[in-house]
């Protein structure tokens, strides 16, 4: 007598055009900038990581880290707020209930870049324009979108 198997988990056959999707998701998601506060102003500096897809601001403490992470659809608004030495940038996100996220004292010169960078790629978005060039080309293209035409 013959017993006959019985597959209790059939094999389930992935979406073809959904796992496209989500490799194309992968492949255009670039770490593009990323800066840290001032050391001896922060024993544990804070970091911000740019990348084509999102923000992630990460607070660093004496036993551990708070990570903050911003689609850049749910950017509200951005700010830089000025100091004699160093710049705070402040990102408004939606998806945190329209809170103000900062990290504090950063070079000039950095916070400047960052926030004409993520500017770059608000406009990007919101314009449907795809980002797959090389990561340095496409950070200098963003950075100028996201500057200030001057007049």
């Amino acid at each position: 007598m013959k017993i006959k198997s019985i597959d209790l988990f059939p094999k389930i056959q992935p979406d073809d055009e959904r796992l496209r999707k989500f490799h194309k998701l992968l492949a255009e998601k670039k770490k593009l900038y990323q800066i840290s506060a001032i050391f001896p102003l922060q024993l544990f500096p804070d970091q911000l990581i740019i990348d084509t897809q999102k923000i992630t601001l990460i607070y660093n403490q004496l036993l551990g880290e708070v990570r903050e992470t911003i689609l850049i659809d749910q950017i509200g608004d951005l700010d830089l707020t000025l100091g004699p030495l160093f710049r705070s940038l402040n990102i408004l996100s939606i998806s945190h209930g329209k809170q103000w996220l900062k990290i504090s004292q950063l070079r000039r010169d950095q916070a400047l870049r960052a926030k004409r960078i993520i500017e770059g790629l608000i406009i990007a978005r919101r314009g449907n324009i795809e980002l797959d060039d090389s990561d340095q080309k496409l950070t200098n293209e963003l950075e100028i979108l996201g500057s200030v035409n001057k007049v």
